[in-house]
């Protein structure tokens, strides 16, 4: 028994090489992308002028300052499209990096149905989260970026749609809830301390955020650590992060104005 659990976490990633391999996937790979849409344009335009497609990608650009007082043109389209080209490419390399190492899927990711009391009581401890952050934000009078807001909302609804309801739940569950914890519930961190570890990383990669929505987002990414531990289904927390990601689009697009 010993011989064969040995044998096992050495198939694992060192703590600190997944941690180094999350952030290639998150900051790595969408530059690789962006530098090969660069490319695109320059074969596909002619004699100095745009392409077409060139001028679809930066259409309706908006001048944002997300990270710093300076300003930075940003076109919606473009970035939204460069994000859904990249997903598959991160999905991709987070399974290269299990299948490498043979590491099984199904058990480290949690690739495993739910039944639907699962669903019930993590939709309805969704919901009381929630019900908590809003009167957190009430109380300390939180208001959402607003750089970030007028990004969203220069994004056409669909691409927003499939970026923030569907790409980002799927990727980065896959990445902080899959891989990343599988590779530190083995280590010394145990189930708890891998569940704040990686709720502590995935926050940090949302630096679009001030610190008051960050504190928040933060105690998110504790039940979605939670509720993958109870429940070993990588396909729960996609769809509890999805549905919190739905809502945050829906009052984004449509609901936004009569609050702020």
């Amino acid at each position: 028994m010993n011989v064969h659990k040995t044998k096992k976490n050495l198939s694992n990633y060192h703590p600190v090489s997944a941690v180094i391999l999350s952030l290639v996937v998150v900051l790595i790979l969408p530059i690789i992308v962006a530098v090969l849409l660069g490319v695109t344009y320059s074969l596909l335009g002619t004699s100095g002028t745009d392409s077409a497609f060139e001028i679809w990608m930066k259409q309706n650009p908006v001048e944002v300052s997300i990270l710093s007082d300076e300003k930075t043109i940003i076109s919606p389209v473009e970035s939204a499209i460069s994000y859904l080209l990249t997903v598959p490419l991160q999905i991709w390399f987070i399974f290269w990096l299990l299948r490498r190492r043979k590491i099984d899927l199904n058990k480290n990711l949690g690739l495993y149905h739910f039944d639907r009391n699962a669903l019930i009581y993590s939709l309805v401890a969704w919901l009381i989260f929630y019900l908590v952050i809003s009167v957190y934000g009430y109380a300390f009078q939180i208001t959402p970026p607003e750089e970030f807001i007028k990004l969203m909302r220069a994004t056409p609804f669909i691409l927003n749609f499939l970026m923030v309801v569907i790409g980002a739940p799927i990727l980065e569950e896959l990445l902080f809830r899959g891989f990343l914890f599988s590779q530190l519930k083995t280590t010394k961190l145990g189930i708890n301390g891998s569940i704040v570890l990686t709720s502590l990383i995935w926050t940090s990669i949302h630096f679009q955020y001030d610190l008051l929505l960050l504190i928040p987002l933060f105690f998110f990414g504790l039940l979605l650590g939670y509720l993958m531990h109870k429940y070993n289904s990588l396909y729960l927390v996609i769809i509890v992060h999805a549905v919190h990601n739905l809502q945050a689009t829906l009052f984004t697009e449509f609901l936004y104005d009569y609050f702020y």
